[in-house]
């Protein structure tokens, strides 16, 4: 039947009021109800076939679930780079990959490691036992903030031009059993020693052959090597040479086999590389023989690496 337009007028106003008490009835039982926040998405590998893979990752998980406090639904995907695809497009919310993984993909998506969330927790992967994954977020994450990672924060070259230096670095602090520490990155090596030296930078990384460049020697005399990295050549971990951190005397403890309170107690004996400044060869730095036993200790497996900040050129 047709319907006039006045009379179609007559009938949008009648039915305008229960329209909108309609509307006002459904929006005040959604304000009502407690929904429940969404889940976090993290995805993983599949390191075993069908449940095995939940069992295995079931600790992990665990963990971040307890570090963000939020619920965790979980995404098991075959391939890797599937993992990473979703943290692109976000899809994910942060995935899980073992270290040497993370090393490997580290160049193909914008990441920040953001903290260590599985200790003590194991899953096989490759046949072997590894007790710790990596939780990696991407830029701008909705959840995580640099205060989930405890220690102090340590400087490091452009990670686009030095990929690996980060990761070298962690196997230091992991293998002490210590925090690992936030990752600064800076544009030049130049710019970590000088704030190393003037103690803006409390931890820094450079090559060894800036501490041989005599355009340096001020501000190498300032400094002081803490340890070396496996890489080849090694990059040399510095801070003040009157500094006595914390980070400091725990890795010096450490490596001296004693993490008892009486280092914080006495004068802390630092068992690194000497550099030998007027006897470089090529900018090698000499370390004696046992030093070199005392650091091997100390320099084995990557674990964790977070980067949250970037240091100035100057």
């Amino acid at each position: 039947m047709y319907t006039s337009g006045a009379a179609h007028r007559c009938v949008r106003r009648r039915n305008k009021p229960v329209l909108t008490m309609l509307l006002c009835l459904v929006v005040g039982l959604l304000s009502a109800l407690e929904l429940p926040a969404a889940p976090y998405v993290i995805g993983v590998p599949a390191l075993g076939p069908g449940r095995e893979v939940l069992s295995r990752w079931a600790p992990v998980v665990d963990s971040v679930s307890e570090l963000t406090g939020q619920s965790i639904r979980l995404v098991i995907e075959s391939e890797q780079r599937e993992l990473m695809s979703g943290l692109r497009g976000r899809r994910l919310d942060a995935v899980l990959l073992d270290p040497i993984s993370v090393y490997r993909l580290s160049s193909e998506v914008p990441l920040q490691v953001l903290a260590t969330v599985a200790l003590g927790a194991r899953a096989e992967l490759n046949g072997e036992s590894r007790p710790q994954y990596v939780l990696i977020v991407p830029s701008r994450s909705r959840t995580f903030a640099p205060v989930h990672t405890m220690g102090q924060a340590v400087s490091v070259p452009d990670l686009h031009n030095h990929p690996s230096v980060a990761v070298y670095t962690a196997m230091v602090f992991q293998d002490a059993d210590l925090p690992i520490p936030r990752f600064e990155y800076a544009d030049t090596q130049e710019s970590i020693l000088k704030g190393v030296s003037y103690g803006q930078l409390q931890v820094g990384v450079v090559s060894r052959s800036l501490l041989s460049d005599p355009a340096m020697t001020d501000f190498v005399s300032n400094v002081r090597p803490i340890a070396l990295t496996r890489e080849t050549p090694p990059w040399v971990m510095v801070g003040r040479i009157d500094g006595q951190s914390e980070v400091h005397d725990q890795i010096a403890a450490v490596l001296v086999g004693d993490l008892s309170t009486q280092y914080s107690n006495r004068g802390v004996r630092f068992f690194s590389p000497e550099v030998m400044y007027n006897n470089v060869d090529g900018g090698m730095l000499d370390v004696s023989e046992s030093d070199a036993a005392l650091l091997e200790r100390a320099l084995q497996l990557l674990r964790v690496l977070e980067v949250t900040a970037h240091v100035p050129s100057e």
